[in-house]
């Protein structure tokens, strides 16, 4: 790691993260459904009576302390900083916005919104994996399944993403059109924007770096849901 270049990539991190937010914010507005993690955070909503900000914030926390005492080799610094800008970046943006009611809009339009929301969601994840400092808790518990029995990360991912949908559904939150949209859209709109912006980052964050993530197909596979 270089150390001159940590504070950019720390700060790529982070606007990655917060782009990431926003494409939820829009996922969650239009009650289509939403991705796995989510699901578990709108259910938790529910039954706890907290933000949905809070409940990311438990639910990672869950998930880190779990890969803590398991192998906290897994834990990085992107693991520490999704454990709050996302779910308060939604927050913030339903302060901000939370007065638009996209819900009582024609279902076409709240399906264009939706993939526009997985759109946004996917340069946020782009960005953040560019800076190359790690991944969340939800891709950091797979990976170390994932390692540790030897069956492969994407159907440990599969399975887990699988077990998270029925949980959060099971405690309220929302599952339909939103959640297969945002499983099928977001694979192709990562390798997209992954093309996109790799010649802008390189700009900010170095072609040596950007260069050697763009090399690792798994990074990017790994953001796939299914």
């Amino acid at each position: 790691m270089k150390k001159d270049k940590l504070f950019i990539r720390i700060a790529m991190s982070i606007i990655g993260m917060i782009i990431l937010g926003i494409g939820v914010f829009f996922t969650i507005k239009v009650n289509l459904g939403v991705d796995p993690a989510s699901t578990v955070d709108l259910g938790m909503s529910k039954q706890l009576g907290l933000s949905y900000g809070t409940c990311a914030v438990i639910f990672n926390i869950v998930f880190l302390t779990i890969i803590f005492f398991v192998d906290k080799k897994y834990i990085n610094i992107s693991s520490i900083l999704a454990i709050f800008i996302i779910g308060y970046t939604v927050e913030a943006m339903n302060l901000i916005f939370g007065w638009i009611n996209l819900q009582d809009l024609d279902l076409i339009y709240r399906v264009i919104i939706c993939i526009i929301g997985t759109f946004i969601i996917s340069i946020g994840v782009t960005i953040y994996i560019f800076a190359d400092l790690g991944v969340g808790a939800t891709d950091g518990i797979s990976e170390l399944i994932s390692d540790k029995t030897n069956f492969s990360y994407r159907t440990v991912r599969v399975i887990s993403d699988f077990l998270l949908v029925i949980i959060g559904y099971l405690m309220g939150g929302v599952v339909g059109i939103g959640t297969l949209i945002i499983t099928f859209f977001a694979g192709p709109f990562i390798q997209f924007t992954r093309k996109l912006l790799a010649p802008f980052l390189k700009k900010i964050l170095g072609a040596e770096l950007v260069d050697s993530v763009n090399k690792d197909d798994e990074k990017f596979e790994k953001e796939v849901i299914a």
